[in-house]
């Protein structure tokens, strides 16, 4: 597997994925998710967009957004419903944190849906902290935080 900075040609996978990895939090929060929202077309242009591929099939995919301040954010984290469990999205985790010290940045943030427990946990694992738990249009958030020094 490797992960790379994503193109135009990735959209399409990418827009799948991000359904496939969301669509079952539906029926959880009775609204779509925040990240199947998403302009990817335009995070592509503005942002830094990065997908974990073998043999040319995104597997998943990560959205960072930089800051002003001393941290960047992980704005959305996606692996394939096929693939989770293998190991991907602690990669893709992985990456986002070389990636932010690569850029100089000392923190990683993120948020996710009070009601995706295992998300959260996930998280919560991998060494984040809860900083705030905010409403955010209409959507109850955990915003996590990482020191990555």
């Amino acid at each position: 597997m490797e992960i790379r900075r994503a193109t135009i040609e990735d959209l399409a996978d990418i827009f799948t994925c991000n359904i496939n990895a969301f669509k079952n939090y539906i029926t959880l929060i009775n609204r779509a998710p925040a990240p199947m929202m998403t302009d990817f077309s335009a995070e592509l242009k503005n942002n830094h967009l990065f997908v974990a591929c073998e043999n040319d099939e995104v597997l998943g995919f990560a959205l960072i957004q930089d800051t002003a301040d001393d941290y960047m954010w992980l704005d959305v984290l996606a692996v394939q419903p096929e693939h989770q469990g293998k190991g991907i999205g602690r990669s893709l985790l992985d990456f986002t944190e070389q990636f932010i010290l690569a850029k100089g940045k000392s923190e990683c943030r993120l948020n996710t849906n009070v009601k995706f427990k295992r998300t959260l946990g996930i998280y919560l694992q991998y060494g984040f902290e809860i900083y705030d738990t905010p409403v955010v249009h209409g959507y109850e958030r955990h915003y996590l935080k990482k020191n990555l020094k």
